[in-house]
């Protein structure tokens, strides 16, 4: 396994508020092309897409597992699982954090902007990826600029990416009147 995903729940996450849901064995399925759908209310869709064989997903459906976690549990995915959450309908938040783990010599077929990452282990001898800086302490003047380097660079990896039509809109659906 070359890249995984870690899901943190911040705040429990269940069925009610829309815990992510993973086919079983859909990351052996190999690469899968996907189209893009517009965010609405009912279809909250963080990247504006689906996996474009609908009648393939269907077809899993039986497959589905609801992976619901208390505040601090974690969940482990393959980069292509296929994952989604239905609608919070509770008035509760689901919050969580998505972590990507890749090994050094992962490269991305589309590169807008040399990304910043985070080395964990080992070392990178790679071009492609701009390893960050290590704190050398707890939100101080440097590494609130560190951050801020990031999340530069992660809008304007978003902005290109929308720009070449790699990145579907992120805006809602406007509901006719």
């Amino acid at each position: 396994l070359k890249l995984a995903t870690a899901w943190i729940a911040l705040s429990d996450s269940d069925k009610e508020n829309g815990c992510v849901n993973f086919i079983r064995g859909s990351n052996h399925l190999g690469e899968l092309a996907h189209k893009s759908q517009l965010r609405t209310a009912e279809a909250n869709l963080v990247l504006g897409q689906v996996v474009a064989d609908q009648e393939l997903v269907q077809g899993l459906k039986d497959k589905i597992v609801e992976c619901e976690l208390k505040a601090g549990e974690a969940s482990l995915h393959a980069w292509r699982t296929i994952h989604s959450s239905k609608p919070n309908s509770s008035d509760r938040d689901r919050i969580g954090l998505a972590i990507r783990y890749m090994a050094g010599d992962v490269i991305s077929n589309n590169p807008t902007v040399k990304e910043l990452v985070t080395l964990a282990a080992g070392e990178y001898n790679g071009t492609q990826f701009e390893i960050e800086d290590i704190p050398q302490g707890e939100y101080g003047k440097e590494e609130w600029a560190l951050h801020k380097k990031s999340m530069d660079r992660e809008r304007e990896r978003r902005k290109k990416s929308k720009e070449l039509g790699l990145l579907p809109s992120h805006q809602f659906e406007k509901k006719a009147s």
